[in-house]
């Protein structure tokens, strides 16, 4: 048999000498862990300092940061304005139909004629902003 090749043993797996070695490199780990602001911002002459690197990575996250929520206010901006200038522009249109169909019952002064073709209107979903949120109730 090759003397690379080992036989099983009963032998259990993890010696008890294993133990401290396993915490040691724990404790090392997060040893380093704390040090990480030391090694990045901290030399012996300086002292504390801030890397010439971090500062500019740091700008310009700023600057992007700052430059992307200026964009969104002013998409969010245009989109409003469009929304109401498209409501503007429904609201004048059903008035303009609105007043051509009353020609006629407002000059015989037909107040049930009126009032019927108004309730009519109102009752479309066109006119309920989030006909999802606020059915009409009939």
């Amino acid at each position: 048999m090759p003397a690379s090749i080992k036989t099983p043993t009963s032998a259990p797996l993890g010696n008890a000498d294993d133990k401290p070695q396993l915490i040691a490199a724990a404790s090392s780990k997060k040893s380093n862990k704390g040090n990480f602001l030391r090694k990045i911002c901290w030399n012996a002459h300086l002292g504390w300092h801030i890397p010439f690197t971090l500062k500019l990575g740091l700008a310009i996250s700023v600057i992007a940061v700052l430059g992307a929520v200026v964009l969104a206010y002013l998409g969010l901006e245009q989109y409003r304005q469009l929304l109401e200038r498209q409501s503007d522009a429904f609201g004048e249109a059903i008035v303009e139909q609105l007043a051509g169909s009353l020609v006629e019952p407002v000059f015989t002064d037909d107040q049930l004629a009126i009032q019927l073709q108004l309730n009519q209107l109102a009752k479309k979903a066109l006119f309920m902003a989030w006909p999802c949120i606020c059915p009409v109730v009939t």
